[in-house]
């Protein structure tokens, strides 16, 4: 028996007929491009799709939700205004587009996830993340073990790493996972959440994931501490009396985490050594995150009122050089710093449409969950960039689903 007295974990994956099109959809945003015909911007034409099914289907047989229309009606009144903005500052072309679809696109993987969690059945769903995260991780295991990344053997996906499994970046594969544990443990799978964080630690330790593992391990103290208020006090003393313990355990990782910071402090004070630095081939991620923040924080140098609201143009960001390492001249290279990387394309409005559209959904702006998730949030910046990357809009999803009130009793 499962956990409350609910059937087995089989008995639980049981689909009803008319769920079908949501389940589809929840594996499609598991699995990445690792089943796609090529990497996630190819992935996500097979979310999108789906996507328009979901949508088709709602309006043919469901009645449309307040909050859903609401939401949707804020995602058009956003794209005009950016659109108007933007234009008129000439920062229309070709990439503009593409990175607004994108921006359109993961609001609609934002609105199906919470339609999902929603609407599917807890335990099922529960036991359905559950699975997915144990195959991604055994998947990771057995490509380092042999050396070999199984989904990297399609012609197309070439550049899959060795232990990456469904998301073909290590990092990245670790960060996916981590959120998909955050949904096991807030729709009732303690022991499953636990498992799957175990795992993952050992996983972030053989790919060195230090900002990963060290966010996961923040994260289970942070649902320690929400969980039960005397655990608030456990979760002190256990940072107080076992931190300096693991600390001494992990030296080594610990110690590479702070010279790592030491060292990017150091080379975005030096904009010309940073740039000799990247461009001689001796690529590091140290140096390639400073570089990108030395870039675009020379960008935003140059904001005035209306790019701070609105931002500059979606795709804007052109971090060019020359990359000894794989003989090429980068062009428009991955920011690596998310956060940052939305401002810049579309200001501060894209943070009040999303709380305006968790507001619509919940009732709530759901705060609180925004700092329950926050190691969660935090390791966004582990991924080269959260534009096209459906599992970050999940997460969010999971905040307005903890914000709505009824969800409280299903939990």
């Amino acid at each position: 028996m499962a956990e409350g007295g609910e059937p087995g974990l089989i008995m639980n994956l049981t689909i009803r007929k008319d769920e079908l099109k949501l389940w589809v959809f929840t594996a499609l945003i598991l699995v990445g491009p690792a089943l796609s015909i090529g990497l996630l911007k190819a992935h996500l034409v097979a979310v999108f799709f789906v996507i328009l099914i979901l949508i088709a289907t709602s309006l043919k047989y469901m009645k449309a939700d307040k909050g859903m229309l609401t939401s949707c009606a804020l995602l058009l009144s956003c794209c005009f205004i950016w659109f108007a903005v933007h234009a008129l500052n000439g920062a229309i072309n070709a990439r503009y587009f593409m990175y607004l679809f994108y921006t359109v696109f993961c609001f609609m993987v934002f609105i199906a996830s919470y339609h999902a969690l929603s609407k599917l059945n807890n335990h099922t769903l529960t036991n359905f993340l559950f699975v997915f995260c144990s195959l991604n991780l055994l998947i990771g295991f057995v490509e380092m073990i042999v050396g070999l990344s199984f989904f990297g053997l399609n012609p197309v996906g070439d550049r899959f790493q060795i232990g990456s499994s469904f998301w073909a970046n290590v990092n990245t594969n670790a960060y996916a996972v981590l959120i998909f544990s955050c949904a096991i443990y807030v729709l009732g799978g303690f022991k499953k959440y636990l498992f799957i964080t175990l795992l993952l630690i050992v996983y972030c330790l053989f790919i060195h994931a230090k900002l990963v593992l060290a966010l996961t391990a923040m994260q289970f103290v942070f649902f320690a501490m929400y969980s039960n208020p005397r655990y608030r006090i456990y979760g002190l003393l256990f940072l107080a009396i076992v931190s300096p313990v693991f600390v001494y355990l992990f030296y080594n990782n610990f110690l590479a985490i702070f010279l790592a910071a030491e060292y990017a402090v150091e080379l975005i004070s030096n904009d010309n050594s940073l740039k000799e630095l990247v461009e001689s081939g001796r690529l590091s991620s140290i140096a390639i995150r400073a570089y990108t923040l030395s870039e675009m924080t020379t960008i935003l140098q140059n904001f005035d009122v209306w790019k701070f609201l609105f931002g500059a143009g979606f795709g804007s960001i052109n971090i060019s050089f020359m990359n000894n390492t794989l003989g090429v001249y980068e062009t428009y290279y991955s920011p690596h710093f998310f956060y940052l990387e939305i401002f810049i394309f579309s200001g501060l409005l894209f943070y009040v449409m999303y709380l305006a559209a968790i507001k619509a959904l919940s009732g709530h702006f759901g705060i609180k969950y925004f700092v329950l998730f926050s190691p969660a949030f935090a390791a966004v910046i582990a991924v080269s960039s959260a534009v096209y990357f459906p599992p970050f809009y999940f997460l969010l999803a999971l905040v307005a689903f903890m914000a709505k009130p009824k969800s409280l009793s299903k939990r």
